[in-house]
């Protein structure tokens, strides 16, 4: 393909536009004066080490390149995202979190637009007067009218009292576990998704006629500055007045010994091979607290079914055939899944109920999805790619980048700073290659990362 800031692709561009091409390519890389000016917080550089630094430098000349040649640029970077920029070692990673800025500035531009129009309508509601000729009969005066403020209290009241009651007779219930022990591997967009995932959940458990126990087990003990932002910023709905769900540093494991000599504990993971034919009461069903968007490069691919094989789990996966999906990852967020496990239970029927709560587009090949809106996502891929090549050409850093994470191979592992540590290097493929100490492809217990792949 030609380079998209050649001439001739420029002018091959301009006249597809001119003949009304449906699918003209990606658009022209065309290189224009500064669209934006991002200047770091005084004293920034004094705080940075010597790791930090180097990728300070390449980000300074990627935003100058970047302000030239893309528009879609946040208007500005507060200090908290500068810190999180430079934490990233290589420049595919900065251009996705930069876009990822802009988009989230966007939204907020948009909530806060929509927020004033709202305040208008009420304002023009409320200077509307009733007509003088209004009257109460006795009828009306003797109805009781509740705020809604106050049926909303009332319904809160009552869905607390219906998850108290769930929690109080558990063995009647399946029992839902979100394994949390990755938490703060994730990257801090990962983690913001994962949070979020994790509130749709509560919530979704909260709203139905009859919830379950819902736990957030191995929840990360030592202070850990993300996690505590992410549980403040999305964690409203657990920290108020209304009890939720129950989190916990504590194992499974630990909370429920009967049931693990039972073999009622179940870790639900798409890479098992044995489907999970039936949901049952009195049975802790675990579900990994992975963010199902992208992959992240601290955390195994395959990390659900390694865990419940060295913590001797039964582990099972939905009953599906997963070759039906064709396109995207065979992964589900954690309020489908937990959706998915209370229609079984309540009507037993799998595919039903998984068509309902599975996106469509999950069941469509590449062949069946909409031809404009493939070009469209096709095009923008293929262009955001030369734009981080030429962020490479021009700014001239290695790509291949080493970040370290901690593991320890007991019950509740993948913790910080414990017993075996792994060295991964990603490259800009897309590639991971991981090694553990002194060159072994193994754990001692030779459950995880099993082999180097590269």
């Amino acid at each position: 393909m030609l380079s998209l800031d050649s001439f001739t692709y420029r002018l091959l561009w301009r006249l597809k536009n001119f003949l009304h091409f449906r699918n003209r390519g990606p658009q022209p890389i065309i290189y224009n004066a500064p669209c934006r000016k991002f200047i770091p917080p005084s004293n920034f550089e004094s705080l940075l080490d010597k790791e930090k630094m180097i990728n300070f430098v390449a980000l300074k000349d990627e935003l100058n390149i970047l302000s030239r040649i893309f528009n879609q640029l946040p208007e500005k970077l507060d200090e908290r995202d500068w810190h999180s920029l430079v934490q990233l070692s290589n420049t595919k990673d900065r251009f996705f979190y930069i876009r990822f800025l802009y988009k989230r500035e966007k939204k907020r531009t948009n909530e806060k637009i929509n927020e004033e129009m709202k305040k208008l309508k009420f304002e023009e509601n409320k200077k509307q007067k009733l007509p003088i000729n209004h009257q109460i009969n006795k009828e009306e005066q003797s109805l009781i009218y509740l705020r809604n403020s106050h049926i909303d209290l009332l319904q809160k009241h009552l869905a607390t009292n219906k998850i108290i009651e769930a929690f109080r007779l558990k063995e009647e219930y399946p029992i839902i576990a979100i394994d949390c022990r990755w938490l703060h591997l994730h990257s801090e967009r990962g983690l913001n998704l994962a949070f979020k995932q994790l509130k749709y959940l509560i919530g979704r458990n909260r709203d139905r006629e009859f919830p379950w126990p819902l736990y957030l087990t191995n929840f990360i003990k030592e202070n850990n500055s993300k996690i505590e932002e992410a549980k403040r910023k999305h964690f409203s709905i657990i920290n108020g007045n209304f009890f939720t769900a129950h989190i916990t540093s504590k194992s499974y494991l630990e909370l429920f010994p009967e049931l693990k000599e039972k073999q009622k504990i179940v870790y639900l993971s798409p890479h098992s091979k044995e489907p999970l034919e039936s949901v049952e009461p009195n049975t802790c069903y675990i579900i990994g607290g992975i963010v199902d968007a992208f992959s992240e490069p601290e955390i195994p691919s395959k990390a659900s079914i390694e865990v419940a094989t060295q913590e001797g789990l039964q582990c099972k996966r939905l009953n599906l055939d997963y070759r039906q999906l064709k396109g995207g990852n065979p992964m589900f967020t954690l309020d489908q899944v937990l959706d998915i496990l209370h229609d079984v239970y309540d009507k037993s029927e799998w595919e039903e109920t998984i068509r309902r709560y599975v996106p469509k587009r999950k069941f469509e090949s590449k062949s069946e999805k909409n031809l404009s809106v493939k070009s469209f996502y096709k095009n923008t891929a293929e262009r955001n790619r030369q734009i981080i090549g030429i962020l490479q050409k021009n700014c001239g850093i290695n790509q291949r980048t080493t970040t370290n994470a901690y593991y320890h191979t007991s019950s509740n592992c993948f913790e910080v700073k414990k017993e075996t540590k792994i060295s991964s290097k990603k490259l800009f493929d897309g590639t991971i290659s991981r090694k553990t100490n002194g060159g072994k492809k193994r754990t001692e217990n030779g459950h995880l990362f099993r082999k180097e792949t590269k």
